[in-house]
């Protein structure tokens, strides 16, 4: 009987906790979003699929440190901040080579949407990195229709 009511209180226990690990503000306040792209980009995507065929593949919304890394002969702190913003920006396609997934080239859209534009100022840490690392960098304004 007392093991009953022990493991009765021990359930309780367990059912409250969980109840205040599953309220939204506390552990984990995500969701699901609705789309993973807009629709001129999906468009955009369904267009560079048919276009590149089975040679190539087409990669979205990749982090640079993913593609690019710095040179051994760099010294740390120029590394180190070379990494950081490689980290921090990102191209909206890379067409990759589909035998060894090698980049191949490096595409971005550009919204000209007045000043405030989605790059519509040209990055030139991102140009200039593409360049080095010797990755063509495509940007392409976008249309209402492709």
């Amino acid at each position: 009987m007392e093991l009953g009511i022990i493991l009765m209180m021990l359930l309780i226990i367990v059912a409250v906790a969980a109840m205040k690990l599953n309220e939204p503000g506390i552990a984990f306040p995500f969701q699901k979003k609705g789309n993973l792209f807009t629709p001129v980009e999906r468009t955009f995507l369904s267009l560079i699929d048919e276009a590149v065929g089975n040679e190539y593949r087409i990669l979205c919304r990749v982090k640079m440190s993913d593609i690019l890394s710095v040179r051994q002969s760099t010294n740390r702190k120029t590394s180190v901040s070379a990494t950081t913003r490689a980290s921090s920006k990102h191209l909206d396609f890379v067409l990759c080579s589909k035998s060894d997934m090698s980049p191949v080239m490096a595409i971005d859209l550009v919204h000209l949407k007045g000043k405030e534009g989605y790059k519509s100022q040209r990055d030139f840490f991102v140009s200039g990195a593409l360049d080095a690392a010797h990755i063509p960098h495509v940007r392409i304004k976008v249309r209402a229709g492709y």
